[in-house]
């Protein structure tokens, strides 16, 4: 299970996925291992489905290009969350349409600093945002088939 504030961080971001932001994972490791952090955690929202995955070495901001083609759409859609402040700047530096936001490194912070990201504010969910992430991943179960 995950604990405190990291769980209060996957909770966060499923929340989004289910008012219709989709949720990318980009993350410098090697994808066996991450595979097994998930597997470690498969009771907790860390085993939720991503919208797109980048599990290798390579730059961040090239990661989030490359979900963006994915997907198709711009990379000014992402909000890139990490807990290191030189992969943020990488990717602020790199691609400044996407915003790029640096986790608080007291992880006791973590839950008030989500409640408080403007970038996160839904006024309004309709159907159509509930929905799309069942759509993207139909349209894209459609294209590999």
């Amino acid at each position: 299970m995950l604990g405190g504030s990291r769980r209060a961080l996957h909770e966060f971001l499923l929340a989004q996925r289910e008012a219709g932001m989709l949720l990318c994972l980009a993350s410098k490791n090697n994808e066996a291992d991450v595979w097994e952090t998930f597997a470690a955690h498969r009771s907790s929202a860390a085993a939720a489905p991503f919208h797109g995955l980048a599990l290798n070495w390579e730059s961040k901001a090239a990661n989030i290009g490359a979900l963006a083609e994915e997907l198709n759409i711009g990379t000014d859609s992402f909000i890139f969350l990490d807990d290191n402040a030189r992969e943020t700047a990488e990717v602020a530096g790199s691609l400044p349409e996407a915003l790029s936001l640096t986790l608080p490194e007291d992880a006791g912070l973590l839950p008030v600093w989500l409640d408080h990201l403007w970038a996160f504010d839904h006024p309004v969910v309709t159907e159509e945002d509930r929905r799309r992430s069942s759509s993207v991943a139909q349209t894209r179960e459609f294209g590999r088939n």
